[in-house]
């Protein structure tokens, strides 16, 4: 039953009456089930509350910059054309 049920935590709804859909039935989304997800509304928020408090603590590390794979003396040529590849979607700096 959980896996089919899609929450809506992040509504301006709050707690158990926050919308939820079952996406078996309901692929579009376009009936919410309130009493089905009343289980789920408290739980749901306090993983929220306790995912952003760990984000604030361990910032999520800042993007990658540069070629791929850089500082690898052996690397294979399949790899190689591979950061060629990538390197081409970038702009030249």
């Amino acid at each position: 039953m959980k896996r089919n049920l899609y929450f809506y935590g992040m509504s301006l709804t709050p707690g158990a009456a926050a919308p939820a859909y079952n996406l078996y039935r309901d692929p579009r989304e376009e009936h919410p089930q309130v009493g089905i997800a009343l289980w789920s509304g408290a739980s749901f928020q306090d993983m929220a509350k306790r995912h952003m408090m760990t984000i604030a603590k361990y910032p999520h590390a800042k993007l990658g910059r540069g070629r791929p794979y850089e500082g690898i003396e052996n690397l294979r040529p399949e790899s190689k054309e591979v950061v060629e590849t990538f390197m081409s979607w970038h702009p030249k700096e």
